[in-house]
């Protein structure tokens, strides 16, 4: 007997992934709750990414944010990592550009 495996990482579960910041269902709920604009948050139907409200002059080297990447598959899986900017002249990027995930573990 053999069986078939494919490399997978999560990406819907937004609450495991997003685990140390927000996660809203769509920008508006921010009407319910402003209180969320001081946090980093994410939007699931926006697919989408927030800072929050900053102060520039309090991080002068920037802001860092660490999300999970699970693989919740048999066998270990290699990531590529890209952030893209909405606005062409942002300045935001991820470390590290790859990883590899071993089976059942996270990064």
């Amino acid at each position: 007997m053999a069986e078939s495996c494919i490399p997978g990482i999560t990406t819907s579960d937004f609450k495991m992934i997003f685990e140390e910041q927000s996660t809203l269902k769509n920008l508006q709920m921010l009407e319910e709750d402003e209180e969320v604009m001081n946090y980093s948050t994410y939007f699931e139907d926006e697919n989408l990414f927030d800072f929050g409200t900053l102060i520039v002059s309090k991080y002068p080297n920037g802001v860092q944010e660490r999300i999970k990447i699970i693989n919740a598959n048999k066998v270990k899986c290699k990531v590529n990592i890209k952030v893209e900017n909405k606005d062409k002249d942002a300045v935001f990027s991820a470390e590290p550009s790859t990883l590899t995930i071993n089976a059942h573990e996270f990064a």
